[in-house]
């Protein structure tokens, strides 16, 4: 057994009164995933998904359901329910790439219906606001990335079209600054893109748009200068100042993670704390809201509202 799961069986219910909450699903995840990584990289667990468990008109993480940790009640509970479209239980690791954490979930044959590799692209976006990492899925031995691209045979053809004309020299530069141009209205459409993730949350978004400015600029600097058109020239300080806006950006989300570690780590240990009025209890109380009161401004400035709700509550249940 690698980590033990600490969402109790009769937690996994329609019945709302009885049922698991999604605030508190998410912090036993995260917490799970933590507690894993401790064990050790590569090192498996079991995980319990179900798509669109929760009903009703204010469900999060579309209503999915995420338990992290060995549990034979609930497997119990998901063997019965393995024909399931919308079920999938199975092996859960994490490892290190590049020096980031990327979580994987494995599917076993026959544990559940979900395993198409884009239905559980979509559901990547809401794991990630709970485990707070990277993931990807696992199939056939075979992982698929949140952010692996859809490769078709156009692409490779263009490809290779790129990897011959790297050995080309100057002929290179002109193909490389013909296609920036080409591509001038990029500009404009990555600094519009920059105006709505400073105005709604979307982690994925930035990233994306991180690659894109980074990509522009590092094709701009594969240019002499004699071969920059005014074209290009006038598009490179609003592609660099894209670039600096969502670079500025992502190292506030990075400081919110930072923080929300701190917070709910410190959450599991208080709420295992058999009265919370004790001293102990209290110091973890007061580390509590200190760390929230560190990574609720930030939350405000990158406005990611749910996230934003989720820290509020967690106040109110400690000044109660």
């Amino acid at each position: 057994m690698a980590i033990k799961n600490k969402v109790k069986p009769v937690q996994y219910t329609e019945d709302a009164a009885k049922s698991i909450t999604a605030d508190k699903m998410k912090a036993e995840s995260h917490s799970a995933v933590k507690m894993l990584i401790k064990k050790g990289y590569n090192v498996k667990t079991s995980f319990f998904l179900k798509a669109g468990h929760f009903k009703g008109d204010k469900i999060k993480f579309k209503g999915m359901f995420l338990a992290i940790g060995d549990s034979p009640a609930l497997l119990k509970k998901f063997k019965q329910e393995k024909t399931d479209p919308s079920v999938a239980y199975g092996n859960l690791f994490v490892k290190q790439e590049k020096g980031e954490d990327i979580v994987h979930f494995e599917y076993v044959s026959g544990q559940g219906k979900l395993k198409k590799p884009a239905d559980w692209k979509a559901l990547f976006k809401e794991i990630k606001k709970m485990i707070k990492k990277k993931c990807a899925f696992v199939i056939d031995g075979q992982a698929v990335k949140e952010d692996a691209p859809q490769v078709n045979e156009s692409s490779k053809k263009e490809d290779t079209k790129d990897d011959k004309s790297t050995s080309q020299g100057d002929n290179t530069k002109e193909d490389l600054a013909a296609k920036l141009e080409r591509k001038a209205k990029i500009a404009e459409d990555l600094l519009s893109e920059v105006e709505i993730i400073k105005s709604a949350y979307d982690r994925e978004k930035k990233d994306k748009l991180y690659r894109k400015t980074t990509k522009w600029l590092a094709n701009y600097d594969k240019i002499s200068a004699d071969k920059k058109t005014d074209a290009l020239k006038s598009h490179f300080p609003k592609i660099q100042k894209a670039h600096s806006t969502v670079k500025e950006i992502l190292a506030t989300d990075n400081k919110i993670t930072k923080g929300l570690d701190q917070v709910f780590g410190a959450l599991e240990k208080f709420m295992q704390a058999p009265d919370h009025k004790a001293p102990n209890a209290q110091k973890l109380a007061q580390k509590i809201k200190t760390a929230l009161g560190t990574v609720i401004p930030l939350i405000k400035k990158v406005k990611d509202t749910d996230l934003l709700k989720e820290c509020e509550a967690i106040e109110e249940m400690l000044a109660q």
